[in-house]
């Protein structure tokens, strides 16, 4: 991907595309500070780019740095108050990290913007599902399935714990 990204780049150095996947890979990579000098300067290109305001809100996430996440939020919601995806790359990076309270918490934020984004729901489900929620993260998972049956995840999760909670096919045995 990385290779592609670079060409797509050297063709159109203003992609918002690549720029948004280099900026995910680098988020994934734990390298917040490349990724936020990366996605500043594509915000040159395109101050209200709605995904690279999100991304770089992400990134401050993960740097612990409220005030300036919280900014980047704001400015998003102003281009559009319902901005679901806002909430959702800022979720993304947390369960990258695996903190899956803070993943489950951001994610409910994007469905309460917007009940009708199936991804918000998923992303919520499955951290659920880690935290050991199981039946929570069942039924949000349910939920994101019927916003979207094309959602392979989400119904491979579903076939599993459909035969593991309502078949019983699984054998469970619980510790202290």
């Amino acid at each position: 991907a990385r290779e592609l990204i670079a060409i797509a780049l050297q063709t159109n150095p203003n992609c918002s595309e690549a720029i948004q996947l280099y900026a995910a890979i680098l988020i994934a990579d734990d390298k917040n500070r490349d990724a936020l000098v990366f996605l500043k300067k594509a915000l040159k290109t395109n101050p209200q780019d709605m995904e690279i305001l999100s991304q770089i809100a992400a990134c401050y996430e993960q740097k612990s740095d409220e005030k300036k996440r919280d900014e980047y939020i704001k400015k998003v919601l102003a281009i559009n108050p319902r901005y679901s995806q806002v909430y959702l790359a800022i979720s993304q990076a947390c369960e990258n990290r695996r903190q899956f309270p803070a993943a489950v918490q951001w994610a409910k934020k994007g469905i309460a913007l917007n009940s009708r984004d199936w991804e918000g729901h998923f992303i919520a489900g499955m951290n659920l599902l880690r935290l050991g929620e199981e039946k929570e993260g069942y039924k949000i998972l349910d939920q994101a399935f019927s916003l979207n049956g094309f959602n392979i995840w989400a119904k491979n999760i579903l076939t599993l714990l459909d035969r593991d909670f309502k078949r019983k096919e699984y054998v469970q045995f619980e510790t202290e």
